[in-house]
């Protein structure tokens, strides 16, 4: 028995498992075929059915070609124990014998083809070909059934979440739609996009890329609006889902905040879970870091009067450095909270914590070489709640703020155009590899999000687009100057996925990758 790692092809190579007791056969076989051109690889050679079948367990092959008479396990047996595992491999049968009666049993195990040795090599290749053409065409079914089934799904979950009412029995909907089971341990994770022009088709088609290398198995997403999408998938860890959004981002050149709720195991917990994601979206705008794990420390209960004005307020007065204004600020707000109907300790102390967490986002950008103190960074409602009257509790975030007041008034007006020189060679340097804004951050000693922030304000452009910038010139370089294949050139500039990398080709040249060379050519 020979077994044969696959060697770095196409998505879609096919694999063949050769089976013969004489090697010259096989060996014959393994020639005569041109198999690359075929788009097929194969993965093993076996001199017997038991030899053969371990070959199958292991590999999976689309094809086999099997002799039928072997020792230890002849060709029908084999054929028999490959059906009881894959009702869609196809199998041809090699026979020295005319004998019809084994060509009836192998077709009743439906094999695709039966031929007669000697092998006649024009007849094979025309049955591989027909083959070939079956295994695409019931692919290209079953991706169509798959895109089918996931738009009844999605579109059911989506009326489940907003029109309940109209949705019917939860249970039996899913046992319809083959969801039973599935909802026994989940999570829902928000996607909220800062801007982007990409296609929903193509960026739906990039999420379900991206969730099957990191994540694995089964995604629904369902398009709330043009920057908010959701996903419902199996739980996912806080690294994972690090990983998961990095790539993401990576992979799409978007700015996105990730929301992720707990883990639930009940159908009927999907309102719920929603409802957090809907706390974590809210919280997105005054957060920076992402992914975001729903937790009690960071809920915001209650309902606040002008929450979003007041955050602004806030804002502004922290940003005019003026220490008598922000304790004038704070004092009336805690005033107006106390004097405020309806509106418990509980509600104020989210959004208090609300408060920090935006002075910390704020420090992160202003200050980008200046250490985090250590009582912002362990921000959390336990902490809060520690200072039991509302006065203690402000006077707790003054001394916070007048902390980093009289830091920032020091730095507020340093730049970080230093850094531009050192981004760009940095980026040129390392265009072709998968870099993201964190390491470009560590490189220069500065936080990603102030880096970006002060990329832009300095060269009028996103550090994203001018990546883009040197990889589509390092394209048209090579694409006029190597003979090399529009996959190997878009590995080479730093894209994983040719296709993605195309469209981006297209919308920057006006031409496909192709098109160009040919009119430069």
């Amino acid at each position: 028995m020979q077994c044969f790692s696959s060697p770095a092809r196409g998505k879609f190579q096919l694999k063949v498992l050769l089976v013969d007791d004489e090697k010259l056969t096989l060996n014959y076989l393994a020639k005569i075929i041109d198999w690359d051109s075929m788009n097929i690889h194969i993965v093993g050679k076996a001199e017997n059915g038991e030899s053969a079948l371990e070959i199958f367990k292991d590999s999976r092959p689309e094809l086999i070609i099997t002799d039928i008479q072997m020792p230890l396990m002849d060709g029908l047996t084999l054929i028999k124990e490959i059906r009881s595992i894959s009702s869609t491999t196809k199998i041809i049968v090699l026979s020295a014998f005319g004998d019809f009666e084994y060509a009836r049993k192998a077709f009743s195990c439906g094999i695709t083809g039966y031929i007669l040795k000697p092998i006649d090599e024009s007849k094979l290749e025309i049955m591989l070909n027909q083959a070939v053409v079956e295994i695409e065409e019931e692919r290209e079914e079953q991706r169509l059934k798959k895109i089918k089934t996931n738009l009844a799904c999605e579109t059911y979950l989506k009326r489940r979440l907003f029109h309940p009412e109209k949705a019917g029995p939860f249970h039996k909907k899913i046992m319809e739609l083959g969801m039973e089971g599935w909802f026994s341990e989940f999570q829902l994770i928000s996607l909220l996009f800062q801007d982007h022009s990409l296609d929903q088709t193509i960026l739906s088609g990039l999420i379900r890329e991206t969730w099957e290398k990191v994540i694995s198995g089964q995604v629904f997403i369902l398009i709330i609006a043009p920057r908010e999408w959701l996903l419902i998938g199996a739980p996912v860890s806080h690294s994972t889902g690090v990983s998961f959004i990095d790539k993401l981002k990576l992979l799409t050149g978007l700015e996105i905040f990730m929301g992720i709720s707990r883990i639930y195991n009940e159908p009927g917990d999907l309102i719920p879970a929603y409802r957090e994601i809907g706390i974590l979206n809210a919280l997105s705008f005054y957060e920076d870091s992402s992914p975001l794990f729903y937790t009690p420390d960071i809920e915001i209960q209650g309902t606040l009067p002008a929450e979003e004005e007041e955050m602004r307020s806030f804002m502004a007065i922290l940003k005019m450095q003026d220490q008598k204004k922000l304790h004038t600020y704070l004092r009336n707000l805690e005033n107006r909270m106390r004097a405020g109907a309806g509106i418990d300790l509980e509600a104020y102390y989210g959004f208090c914590l609300t408060l920090l967490i935006l002075v910390r986002s704020q420090m992160e950008r202003e200050l980008p070489s200046f250490s985090i103190p250590e009582e912002l960074k362990k921000l959390s409602m336990e902490r809060i709640k520690e200072f039991k009257t509302s006065s203690e509790l402000t006077g707790y975030i003054l001394k916070i703020c007048t902390s980093i007041l009289s830091l920032s008034s020091r730095n507020f007006e340093e730049r970080l155009s230093r850094f531009i020189p050192r981004t760009k060679e940095f980026i040129k340097e390392h265009y072709s590899e998968n870099i993201t804004l964190d390491q470009i951050g560590t490189h220069l000693s500065v936080s990603r999000n102030y880096l970006s922030r002060i990329f832009k304000e300095e060269t009028g452009i996103k550090i994203w687009d001018y990546l883009t910038e040197i990889r589509m010139e390092k394209a048209r370089e090579l694409l006029v100057k190597t003979n090399l294949k529009t996959s190997d050139i878009a590995e080479k500039v730093g894209y994983e996925n040719a296709t993605y990398f195309s469209s981006i080709f297209k919308k920057v040249n006006g031409l496909p990758p192709k098109e160009y060379r040919n009119s430069i050519g």
